[in-house]
């Protein structure tokens, strides 16, 4: 059992984690920080609509499996990602 997975995947979190459904519970990761690009590297604007209904989506995802986001950090030096970290 993988007890901490850290992951940055350059976007590709939008389709590994919601992968992890298909996983019994038992096996899935205790604990997950990934690191999610939802926004444009100017700022705080939303890449585009779809790309922010992804976002939301993969975080309902992350919560119907039963994780909980327990931290969310913005990169300093390079706005468009932030980390979220979920047990």
């Amino acid at each position: 059992r993988i007890d901490f997975l850290k992951m940055d995947v350059e976007g590709a979190e939008y389709f590994a984690l919601p992968a992890l459904v298909n996983l019994p519970a038992a096996q899935r990761p205790r604990q997950i920080a990934v690191e999610i690009h939802p926004f444009r590297s100017e700022g705080w604007i939303s890449r585009s609509q779809a790309t922010l209904r992804a976002t939301i989506e993969l975080m309902l995802t992350m919560h119907k499996m039963g994780y909980r986001l327990i931290s969310r950090e913005d990169n300093r030096f390079a706005p468009c990602c932030s980390e979220l970290t979920y047990i």
